[in-house]
């Protein structure tokens, strides 16, 4: 899944990319001057230091890119906790924008580095004979009102999922020239991560579009293109396209106020569910002072069936199935696992009614709507060396 692939949907990076950006365009709007210094009969030119990178840090608790949250749901499957609207993760950042001599050649990196949630742990409570393997519980259960072993206590025990959050590599290639009609880019985006369930490797091909008109609000279109084939081509041939507009208010020599809004849409969420719709409307405010910053984001999901899918949520190894993947509703983490939901699962199991009934009230039971709104806090801060 690009899951996540695919909350940086992207707006927390792409944002990030762009103050990066602009904060480069200014260096590069005036040229290191060059100075004499006199020295007796003779003179030396000093060249001022260039600037080869700018590297930025941030601490987000959660990370969204085409609308699809990177950390905060999968946090939530690894510690059995309903899904929330706002994610107690907490992520660390990392953006290298660097400066080529080619004028218009950008080179972007990105890591993102989930601080909680990496050890892998047990949050199936089954016994099995493999990591994740089927559910042998029961054998355990006979042995004991046996009284007698009739397993292999070595082999059929308790084990941890491979659940731990894993790091996300981002890298963005591209070229920008300004035209008449305003600025254009083209170029590459990769993102590659082994978070479960499935390994991502992702690549697009961007355009962007920054039109002249309309400066005030800074309206920037891009388009992303997916050309890769990984997961058996599953994501391919599918594209995102983002709308969005800001504007940044100088509020006195260091302090700046930047509000924004971006819009996602996607065409094919995939080639096994072929969806298409909005991903995203995403409200952001950014408050700059000097080389620091922060930042609150609302990323509003409206068309949810793009995400209600197995392969943006794992089906569970619990007795719920998801009969509606289009209801904007999948499992609910903390209603599948350990001794109370079991009972409460069997208890309906038990009851004398039509399997229909059953199923319908299990699933009420195990199931709960996505969060359409999700509150993503940012802080972090900008050098250039």
């Amino acid at each position: 899944m690009m899951g996540s692939f695919v909350k940086f949907q992207i707006f927390l990076l792409l944002f990030v990319f762009t103050l990066s950006v602009h904060s480069e365009e200014k260096q590069n709007s005036n040229p290191p001057s060059v100075s004499a210094l006199p020295v007796e009969q003779d003179s030396i030119k000093k060249e001022e230091k260039k600037t080869e990178f700018i590297l930025s840090q941030s601490l987000a608790n959660d990370v969204f890119i085409f609308g699809n949250s990177l950390y905060g749901e999968r946090l939530s499957r690894r510690n059995n906790e309903r899904y929330q609207p706002v994610s107690d993760g907490l992520i660390l950042g990392t953006f290298v924008n660097f400066v080529t001599p080619i004028p218009g050649l950008k080179i972007n990196l990105v890591v993102a580095d989930p601080l909680v949630g990496r050890n892998n742990t047990d949050n199936d409570f089954f016994y099995q004979s493999t990591q994740g393997g089927k559910d042998e519980t029961e054998k355990v259960v006979r042995s004991i009102q046996g009284n007698q072993i009739g397993y292999d206590p070595n082999q059929i025990r308790q084990r941890k999922e491979n659940n731990g959050l894993r790091d996300y590599f981002i890298g963005q290639i591209g070229y920008e020239w300004n035209t008449s009609i305003g600025q254009f880019s083209t170029g590459f985006f990769i993102i590659n991560s082994n978070n479960y369930p499935t390994n991502t490797s992702a690549m697009n091909y961007t355009f962007g579009w920054k039109p002249g008109f309309l400066a005030v609000v800074k309206p920037e279109f891009v388009s992303n293109y997916r050309i890769s084939s990984e997961t058996n081509g599953l994501n391919q041939g599918n594209s995102h396209h983002r709308l969005g507009f800001s504007h940044e208010f100088d509020l006195s020599k260091d302090w700046k106020l930047t509000p924004g809004i971006q819009s996602g849409f996607q065409y094919f969420n995939n080639n096994t569910d072929r969806r298409t719709g909005v991903t995203d409307i995403t409200a952001k405010v950014q408050v700059n002072y000097s080389f620091i910053n922060f930042s609150i984001s609302d990323v509003y999901r409206p068309s949810l069936f793009l995400f209600d899918n197995d392969r943006a949520f794992p089906k569970p190894s619990g007795v719920s199935s998801d009969g509606n993947p289009e209801d904007g509703k999948v499992t609910d983490p903390s209603k599948i696992h350990g001794t109370a939901n079991q009972v409460a699962a069997a208890t309906i199991q038990s009851l004398s009614l039509d399997p229909v009934t059953k199923d319908s009230l299990l699933n009420s039971y195990q199931q709960q709507h996505l969060p359409k709104h999700h509150i993503v806090f940012n802080v972090g801060y900008m050098a250039k060396f």
